[in-house]
């Protein structure tokens, strides 16, 4: 399975205007639900 780390960039966003915001668990349980927040 994959990590959702491998799903988007890693870079120096400061000079950028719409970025997303990304708010998930640091950890989750397998099978459990849990919450993602995505603001830009």
């Amino acid at each position: 399975m994959r990590k959702l780390g491998e799903f988007f960039q890693a870079a120096d966003w400061k000079t950028e205007k719409h970025v997303p915001v990304i708010e998930c668990p640091d950890a989750v349980k397998s099978k459990e639900r849990f919450e993602i927040k995505v603001s830009v």
